[in-house]
């Protein structure tokens, strides 16, 4: 079974091992429980960012590369800040990063884009008395998908069964 994954740089869908599995990440001195998996809203990664009339054929053009973000619930600081030290090592707030994701339709997929860091404060919500983050999202966009894997209706394996599409399990 794949898992979000995530790692810094243009990466093929094999290296995306389960070292790089959200789940696997360090265990922080604020942290209590272990770390959960994030949340695409809906699962809903956008293909393109829009589509254009294609005139009296009725074909569309779609403009735009894949896109969407990962929410991250109940974190701690100490979580918050290591997501940033260590998926964000270049500037704190961009990175180019390859990313395993689960895409409504698709399945999983692997996905080369640009992650985006957003403040804390202003981009999730806290839950009162924890000291826990809710919520808590990166955005990612200019995605160019490397694989896709077993689960979705789309899916360009054609021995699904057999061939996970790269992403190793």
């Amino acid at each position: 079974m794949s898992a979000f994954r995530i790692r810094t740089g243009t990466q093929v869908a094999s290296a995306m091992t389960s070292a790089y599995n959200v789940r696997a990440f360090t265990v922080q001195s604020d942290q209590l429980n272990p770390w959960f998996s994030p949340v695409s809203p809906s699962e809903r990664w956008r293909q393109y960012d829009s589509q254009t009339s294609g005139g009296l054929s009725g074909l569309r053009r779609f403009i735009g590369k894949w896109n969407g973000a990962w929410m991250f619930n109940a974190i701690t600081p100490g979580q918050v800040e290591y997501l940033r030290t260590t998926l964000f090592p270049t500037d704190g707030v961009n990175e180019a990063v390859t990313i395993v994701t689960y895409a409504d339709g698709f399945g999983w997929v692997c996905i080369q884009c640009n992650a985006h860091w957003n403040d804390p404060v202003t981009a999730s919500g806290s839950r009162p008395g924890s000291q826990r983050l809710e919520d808590f999202r990166i955005d990612f966009d200019e995605g160019v998908i490397v694989a896709v894997g077993v689960g979705g209706s789309h899916n360009i394996s054609h021995n699904v069964s057999h061939n996970r599409g790269g992403i190793p399990a």
